[in-house]
């Protein structure tokens, strides 16, 4: 005699089915994070990067012009448009060669490192003459600057009495650049998130001028853009001083 089976085989129920999806979704929404997090960490290395290169360009500028110079000079220009060596400014004098390469005696051309109004611009400029009206050449090195400092001989701007008996000048440029990631929730960011970016083994910048930093750092929490920061450190030995060359750079 045949005997009846009945088919074990039968569709999901409506519970299988909304569990299975809750389990696509899941997995679908970790991989998307986990493909998010790799793709931001590349735009964070890529802006640093990037950042890091120009600022590095910036300071090879700098250090060009330092050891081509005879001495830090105090002030060029004329009334109403006045380049004054500072804290965040350096005005160098450089000689003036002729055409066979010799240096003219008595002849002298000037260069000034400066950021114009609080901005965020490094501009480079060439003056013929210390009593010029306005330099003959202006560039632009870098656009994203947020701070810049000098030391004289080992000393801040206030501390040295004598411009022309300085020696060595130790630059800091600190660039900074938005990643293009909103800000994370509760966080914003002041001086003490670069202050350790500061320090610099032999050098004391407890006196270096910060007041440059803080506006910009106003408008980056306004803006609430995660940042990036990159501070190269330089110390160039100008030309009137006889002791060798000396070029030395920490990267932080």
């Amino acid at each position: 005699m045949k005997k009846n089976t009945v088919s074990n085989n039968r569709g999901f129920t409506l519970a299988e089915l909304t569990l299975s999806l809750g389990m696509v979704t899941l997995i679908s929404a970790a991989t998307f994070s986990g493909q998010m997090n790799l793709m931001l960490t590349a735009s964070r290395d890529e802006v640093y990067q990037g950042l890091r290169d120009e600022v590095l360009l910036s300071l090879d500028h700098l250090e060009r012009d330092i050891s081509l110079s005879t001495n830090v000079y105090p002030a060029i220009g004329s009334a109403g448009n006045m380049r004054t060596t500072g804290d965040t400014t350096l005005v160098l004098r450089q000689p003036v060669y002729n055409d066979d390469n010799t240096i003219a005696p008595g002849a002298f051309q000037y260069v000034c490192y400066t950021i114009p109004n609080n901005s965020t611009l490094l501009v480079r400029e060439e003056w013929a003459d210390k009593n010029s009206m306005v330099p003959t050449i202006s560039k632009v090195l870098n656009k994203n600057i947020v701070g810049m400092a000098f030391l004289y001989g080992g000393k801040t701007f206030t501390e040295v009495t004598d411009m022309f008996a300085v020696s060595e000048v130790y630059t800091l440029l600190i660039g900074g650049q938005p990643t293009g990631t909103p800000l994370p929730a509760g966080k914003s960011l002041d001086v003490s998130d670069v202050s350790d970016l500061l320090q610099f083994d032999g050098l004391v910048f407890t006196g270096l001028n910060p007041t440059h930093l803080p506006p910009n750092l106003d408008q980056i929490n306004l803006d609430r853009q995660d940042f990036l920061f990159s501070s190269p450190i330089a110390g160039t030995t100008l030309r009137n001083h006889r002791a060798p060359l000396k070029l030395e750079r920490e990267l932080i």
